[in-house]
């Protein structure tokens, strides 16, 4: 039968395993990053540069940081890319790789900020780390694109029904719309939050009410707005 004492020691053992994962898994990022373009960059990043770099005005460069990739919106990917090019002139895909993987790790704080006051929230954070900061996906890890459009998207939905599951408060409620209108245009399976937050929302009152009829209509407006116009390329 384990002690207070073995419990301590296993909590503690468990926040040593947590650290660990996050460590290897940021010094593997950062080693073997590179500063080149993978797949789908030679196709969106580069001829977004191009394009960028010869828009005449901030409506154009608008224009072309929330135009459609394929089925997705990837402005979240685009800001990213337009930040790099005013300062810099460039595109660096190394620090686009490390942004993407740094989602992972504000995935991991907002999942920690959910259990950190249970009883066993040592262990539980263990078990999210070592879920969160694993090699099993390291292509795309590694990928620039793909990293920061696929890892960005989940901290921003996990946030939004955070966010959404405080009904008391309307400034939380205004937070979620804000959230998940940035998580539909930050790839094209973010749109999936807009579901997600409905069926919360039903949940939480139980009947057809005023946020849920205010989600619904916000729904509607981030349908249109994200139907298919025409590609960048």
């Amino acid at each position: 039968m384990l002690t207070a004492k073995n419990y301590r020691a296993f909590h503690h053992l468990a926040i040593i395993l947590a650290t660990l994962s996050a460590a290897a898994y940021a010094f593997f990022i950062i080693t073997l990053s590179q500063n080149i373009p993978i797949y789908d960059d030679y196709v969106d990043g580069v001829p977004f540069a191009l394009s960028y770099m010869e828009a005449t005005g901030l409506k154009e460069q608008l224009e072309l940081i929330f135009s459609q990739y394929n089925q997705h919106r990837i402005a979240f990917n685009r800001l990213l890319y337009s930040l790099n090019l005013e300062f810099s002139g460039e595109i660096n895909f190394y620090f686009i790789t490390l942004v993407g993987n740094l989602n992972l790790f504000v995935l991991a704080f907002c999942y920690y900020k959910l259990v950190c006051k249970t009883e066993h929230s040592q262990i539980a954070t263990a078990c999210i780390a070592l879920l969160l900061f694993q090699l099993n996906y390291f292509h795309t890890a590694l990928w620039p694109m793909a990293s920061v459009a696929n890892f960005s998207v989940l901290p921003m939905a996990l946030a939004c029904l955070i966010y959404l599951e405080k009904t008391d408060s309307k400034l939380s409620y205004a937070a979620a719309i804000i959230i998940s209108a940035i998580t539909t245009i930050t790839l094209g399976s973010g749109q999936f939050i807009l579901l997600a937050g409905a069926l919360m929302i039903a949940i939480q009152l139980k009947r057809a009410s005023l946020p849920l009829m205010h989600w619904r209509l916000t729904t509607v407006s981030y349908t249109h707005l994200t139907l298919p116009t025409s590609d960048l390329v």
